[in-house]
């Protein structure tokens, strides 16, 4: 089955990720992987937080366009690097859809729109990672080898910020404004019904990690890893999931040594389960557990810890977001041993729990913090009920600057949230009207501005398009900076 999941309010770019069925050949396991069972299994719910602020964004000046766009188009990452800002994007144009790259200034000003490839019909947005001096850039292409019809392969670009070429593979450098597609410099055959994917590059090395399936009957679905080398070659394809799990919408974060690896596990319910909730999902499709599972494995993608449940497994999970912490070790876990480096990497999730969902509005969002010795206890967090969509995780330009949550309401009205360094709630949630047609991306200068994808187009023929205003006056989409305050 094919699910993609639109993120903001009426309209909306995608987060994450389509899956299917497909064949695929044996791989290699993650060494030794077992699930530890000292997993999130309970929660602790703070009492309800009924009130809720008044806006705290607004347009910065006469709604500032940072980068305009004519078409439709779906945001994937914004990724701040030394200098400046890149978003990742597919936007339609009279040639077709392209997968593209923003490049702005810290500030939002001076764009620059990178057209890389023309990808195939149901990619994601490509997906982005500073390597130290240079923008990685992930996104599937069609390629084609002799005469046998084109498949989908994974293609990696490289970008200078600062100069006017992107490196390929044949010429070392193609301008992006020439018209035609930009070679990659690498490929990676990936399976051609899965394109569910991410990237992440830490100190020295990259991860790759998407979804896939085993061929037995009905298939399961697994979570492959492969390392990058820091020359782009591509390391031995590891199994991160284990093998009781059925697995999808992988997301890799680095830890600095190595990285962590999430996804969504699922399992069908059973009457007289607990949690159990009656019906299905969609006609004809049975309902299902669904929690998220972690796994910390190192640079040559083998693990280095278990797998650790960080969600209940009676849950119902069916989007999470996912963001390294920069405060440290939490003072909520055990005090690590005297000759144990550092303060150690922690992890930000939020996920979305359908519980009793109708008609894609309902359920509750999951708070967890975790680090490669595990979760701490889940909370929930107050949003007076939920719209559609997942929730979003709104990082800093500066790693100083605490994180924001995001998410729509049950009238369909994006909310706010502030955080603290720690992650947890700093404030009430407020109402973004403003933003009703867009999706918060990253915080500029100190945390007071963002950069925002005003949605005012969405790509045609996409499953599950959200409805459109009908505003003819209103703003086309682009990319806009807003003021805000905490």
């Amino acid at each position: 089955m094919t699910r993609r999941l639109w993120i903001v309010g009426c309209h909306a770019g995608v987060l994450a990720a389509v899956a299917g069925t497909s064949s695929c050949h044996r791989q290699g396991a993650v060494d030794a992987a077992a699930r530890s069972d000292a997993s999130a299994e309970q929660y602790a719910q703070p009492a309800p937080d009924s009130s809720v602020d008044s806006a705290r964004c607004r347009p910065k000046g006469a709604m500032a366009k940072a980068a305009p766009l004519s078409g439709g188009f779906e945001v994937g990452d914004a990724l701040p690097f030394p200098g400046g800002i890149a978003v990742s994007l597919l936007h339609d144009t009279s040639e077709g859809t392209l997968a593209s790259v923003a490049l702005l200034a810290a500030d939002g000003a001076s764009p620059r729109l990178l057209d890389l490839v023309s990808p195939p019909g149901d990619a994601p947005p490509p997906r982005l990672a500073w390597r130290g001096k240079d923008i990685a850039v992930a996104e599937y292409v069609l390629r084609r080898k002799g005469a046998r019809p084109a498949t989908p392969e994974l293609g990696l670009w490289e970008i200078d910020p600062t100069a006017s070429a992107i490196v390929t593979a044949d010429t070392g450098a193609a301008s992006p404004g020439d018209g035609g597609p930009v070679e990659p410099s690498l490929y990676m055959p990936l399976p051609r019904h899965f394109l569910g994917f991410d990237m992440a590059y830490g100190a020295g090395s990259g991860m790759v990690a998407w979804d896939d399936a085993t061929p037995d009957y009905p298939p399961r679905g697994v979570i492959r890893v492969a390392a990058l080398s820091s020359d782009s070659h591509v390391g031995t394809t590891q199994v991160a999931s284990p093998v009781d799990s059925d697995a999808e919408m992988a997301r890799v974060v680095p830890n600095g040594s190595g990285f962590f690896v999430l996804w969504i596990a699922r399992r069908p319910e059973r009457a007289g389960d607990s949690g159990a909730v009656a019906g299905t999902e969609v006609t004809g499709e049975a309902r299902t557990f669904a929690w998220l599972e972690m796994i910390a494995i190192d640079s040559r993608a083998m693990a280095s810890s278990p797998v650790w449940r960080l969600t209940p497994s009676t849950g119902h999970i069916s989007a999470y977001d996912v963001r390294a912490l920069r405060e440290g070790r939490s003072p909520a876990l055990p005090e690590r041993a005297p000759n144990d480096r550092g303060a150690e990497p922690t992890l930000l999730v939020i996920a979305r729990d359908d519980g009793e969902l109708a008609d894609g509005s309902g359920g509750t969002l999951l708070r967890v913090r975790a680090t490669d010795r595990g979760p701490e206890l889940v909370t929930d967090l107050a949003t007076e009920g939920l719209g559609r969509g997942a929730p979003i995780l709104v990082g800093g330009l500066d790693a100083s600057v605490a994180p924001w949550a995001s998410w729509v309401g049950r009238d369909e009205r994006l909310r706010l949230l502030p955080l603290d360094h720690a992650g947890a709630p700093a404030g009430t949630s407020s109402v973004e009207e403003a933003f009703d047609a867009s999706r918060p991306l990253l915080l500029l200068a100190n945390g007071e501005q963002m950069l925002v994808a005003t949605l005012g187009g969405v790509r045609a023929g996409v499953e599950n398009d959200p409805p459109s205003s009908g505003d003819e006056s209103a703003d086309p989409a682009g990319l806009a900076v807003f003021d805000c305050h905490r």
